[in-house]
């Protein structure tokens, strides 16, 4: 089964469609209009265990530092990843662990996630 198409989500503050513009087996990508912004998903497995992973990147242009007349391309990514047994784990029970790491993340304002991108742990 695959995500809808497109994938509506909230991207800077606005709801943003991004359409899938490949598929194969295990993954699909999914671009904003632009090219801004892709999202992956994955899912593999190797017999023991399955990999389930999302990955978000982010691309924009800026002043090179050094030659300021000159834009560059930059680019970001944050990944989740999630690997687990193949059998012991059921979904409700991973779901349960992945509930925690966004609440983690985004409680209080994102509080903590503001404090592990400046450097805190």
């Amino acid at each position: 089964m695959a995500f809808p198409d497109p994938l509506v989500v909230d991207y800077g503050g606005d709801d943003t469609s991004f359409a899938r513009i490949d598929v194969s087996s295990g993954k699909s990508i999914y671009s904003n209009e632009d090219g801004s912004a892709v999202i992956t998903t994955t899912q593999s497995s190797n017999g023991k265990r399955k990999r389930t992973s999302v990955r978000i990147q982010g691309k924009k242009f800026a002043s090179d530092p050094f030659i300021p007349a000159t834009n560059v391309e930059l680019s970001e990514s944050v990944t989740l990843v999630i690997d687990r047994p193949i059998t012991g784990f059921s979904v409700a029970d991973t779901k349960v662990d992945v509930d925690l790491f966004v609440d983690l993340l985004t409680r209080n304002s994102a509080a903590l996630l503001t404090k592990l991108l400046g450097g805190e742990s």
